[in-house]
């Protein structure tokens, strides 16, 4: 179990596999984690264990600079992320190591999470919503600074698993929510940033939650609409939003 140490900083990480939710497959690798203080201005005070995973890279001659890959959400966990779009990071894992890190209150790193199994998904009520909602912050709030939970605070986090795994410099691949922090790690640690990747971006000044129904709506609407302006597509699929229309019905009926 090889013990990394940087600026007093300690990461031991052990062999460990990373699943798919299924459990149909998995990917070899190396976990550990990272104590860190819940507030950065009272480092005595409450800590944080951030879940690390390192997919190492296949070459011997590997390149220095790893690719760190941020989660979307805000939510999910790095290592839920990677175990269902890993194939697509192969190449890039023959030269490079990829870097998992479970952001502070997702994933395996300390997971905030409320039990919501009796508000349905598509519940507008809010007569149901703000109480559940209320309830779920008081609970939060037994275990957890939430203060503490913030995209600022996050990178932070992330540079130092970046000094605890001795990489001098990272590359970084955001998605959705992940642009965003991607975008603050580089505002506040150039020197550390080789390169960045943003999919999907998500402005800093965008407020996100309030639009996201809308937002996916318009984005099917879209598509729908270009299926229709496609030959081979329209071929396939002559009336897709009457489709989709029968479908809801359908689904209004019986869900």
């Amino acid at each position: 179990m090889p013990l990394l140490t940087l600026l007093g900083i300690a990461l031991a990480m052990a062999p460990c596999r990373i699943e798919h939710p299924s459990r149909t497959v998995s990917w070899p690798a190396e976990c550990g984690s990272l104590r860190v203080p819940e507030n950065p201005a009272q480092p005595q005070g409450r800590q944080v264990e951030l879940f690390v995973a390192r997919v190492p890279a296949i070459s011997r001659r590997k390149q220095a600079d790893p690719l760190f890959l941020l989660a979307g959400g805000p939510g999910m966990g790095a290592s839920s992320m990677y175990s269902g779009v890993a194939p697509a990071f192969a190449r890039i894992g023959r030269d490079r190591d990829i870097v998992l890190v479970d952001q502070r209150g997702t994933g395996r790193s300390q997971a905030l999470t409320c039990d919501m199994a009796d508000l349905d998904a598509n519940e507008d009520d809010a007569s149901r919503i703000g109480p559940l909602t209320r309830a779920c912050l008081e609970s939060l709030q037994r275990k957890a600074d939430v203060r503490q939970y913030t995209t600022s605070i996050a990178v932070q986090d992330l540079d130092r698993v970046r000094a605890a795994l001795g990489y001098e410099r990272i590359n970084l691949y955001g998605a959705s929510y992940g642009t965003r922090v991607a975008q603050h790690y580089l505002r506040r640690y150039p020197q550390r940033v080789r390169s960045l990747i943003l999919d999907g971006v998500v402005a800093p000044t965008t407020i996100l939650g309030p639009e996201m129904a809308l937002d996916a709506e318009s984005s099917l609407n879209q598509v729908l609409t270009r299926c229709a302006a496609d030959t081979a597509c329209r071929s396939h699929f002559p009336d897709p939003a009457a489709d989709y229309r029968q479908l809801r019905a359908q689904l209004t009926k019986s869900p």
